[in-house]
């Protein structure tokens, strides 16, 4: 009987083998960064009744004429404080109902305004108004809301800061 012959064993490239290794690593750290990162609002943790601010807070490139925007969970409403200065809020609810021509603009109160049927705080920074540009450098907002139905007795309150250049 032939006896079976065996193949010789093929020698492992070292170089290959550790290349492969390496680009295994890099896969394995990119794939993890991915998965455990958290960049932006949600990496900020709001509190119950806020759902949303920007501009992002730490944002280092905001325009001088950006809008504040404070999404709020249904049944909250609130004002802005900007560099320490309350900002007058009036709701959509109070202005009424404006008769307008098709295509025209309707001039809203240098205010910020709260909009009842999406629950947000929207504050633009305008001509006549408390606040109507940012200065370059740092910024500080700070939304204080409430639950429409216990009024502003026990408001809650959240602060953040942004640049503008």
């Amino acid at each position: 009987m032939p006896t079976p012959t065996t193949a010789p064993r093929r020698r492992v490239d070292r170089g290959l083998l550790l290349a492969s290794l390496a680009i295994a690593a890099g896969i394995v750290i990119v794939i993890w960064g991915v998965l455990s990162s958290s960049t932006g609002t949600p990496a900020v943790r709001l509190p119950e009744g806020l759902e949303r601010i920007s501009p992002t807070p730490g944002s280092p490139r905001v325009l001088a004429q950006e809008n504040i925007v404070a999404e709020l969970e249904q049944g909250y409403t609130g004002v802005f404080v900007i560099n320490g200065v309350e900002i007058e809020t009036i709701s959509l609810d109070e202005i009424g109902v404006i008769d307008v021509e098709p295509g025209r603009q309707i001039d809203l109160p240098p205010v910020t305004i709260f909009e009842p049927g999406n629950a947000t705080l929207t504050y633009r920074p305008q001509r006549g108004s408390a606040v109507e540009q940012f200065s370059t450098g740092q910024q500080e907002v700070q939304v204080i809301f409430w639950r429409l139905d216990e009024g502003r007795i026990r408001p809650s309150s959240f602060t953040w800061t942004f640049d503008v250049f």
